[in-house]
């Protein structure tokens, strides 16, 4: 009789806890989940604030140096395009030279950098999508750097830029990217922008080239440098397509 009665207490005391403790978890998971839309859309709008602050304290001397040393050092130039509404026949574009490849697989993803308030920014958020060109021709890509036209009449590199986002000359390459919104970061008074590649081609049908950026002047790449061993002076083997040299 003992054993029956303290089995029973001992199993209304569980089913009251656990009447409790149900609608205080219920509820909890209710006020941090809710539907599945809202929990994406917070998080979304949580990571568009998160600004990366290092510990560091500003140092323009050291800030100057980096300049300095970039500068020195090539980089790819490549123009991005974007339309803020489907159909609009001006787009709004500028001039990177910090565009490069995230990862190649199972998606291409590429990045580069925007710095902000832009209006090619508001325009990739706007349409969820950009284009990019490698570009060839110097002129072509001064032309990007420009925000008005130098003269009446001249459209700038607008005049080199047709309805699908190509360039009409100049260009070196063209990929289609949608914006990937949640992999983007601001850092600073810059805006890390990712996109996915849906769409790879070569203008003219071949690959050229792209021009390069270094020392404040358009560049192309020269000679091809031998690698060759200490020891024999050989050339060696060529280097394996592994982590974390991708190409």
């Amino acid at each position: 009789m003992t054993t029956r009665h303290g089995l029973f207490v001992a199993l209304s005391l569980i089913r009251r806890l656990y009447t409790i403790g149900t609608p205080l978890r219920s509820s909890h998971c209710s006020r941090q989940l809710g539907s599945t839309s809202t929990l994406e859309s917070t998080e979304a709008a949580q990571k568009k604030d998160v600004v990366f602050t290092p510990i560091i304290q500003e140092d323009p001397e050291l800030s100057n140096k980096v300049q300095s040393l970039m500068r020195s050092t090539p980089h790819p130039l490549t123009s991005i395009l974007a339309y803020s509404k489907p159909g609009r026949k001006a787009p709004s574009a500028l001039l990177v030279s910090s565009f490069n490849t995230v990862c190649l697989s199972p998606i291409p993803y590429v990045s580069f950098n925007i710095k902000i308030p832009s209006k090619t920014y508001q325009a990739i958020r706007a349409s969820k999508g950009f284009n990019a060109s490698g570009i060839h021709d110097a002129r072509v890509a001064h032309l990007f750097t420009k925000v008005k036209p130098m003269n009446k009449g001249d459209f700038g590199w607008r005049s080199l830029v047709d309805t699908q986002g190509h360039l009409r000359e100049g260009g070196a390459w063209w990929l289609s990217c949608d914006y990937v919104e949640e992999m983007c970061m601001k850092v600073g008074d810059h805006m890390i922008i990712v996109g996915a590649v849906k769409q790879a081609v070569e203008y003219e049908g071949k690959k050229k080239m792209g021009l390069i950026y270094a020392d404040q002047k358009y560049r192309r790449p020269g000679a091809v440098e031998e690698h060759l061993s200490r020891e024999e002076g050989e050339q060696n083997p060529p280097i394996q397509h592994n982590p974390p040299f991708e190409y």
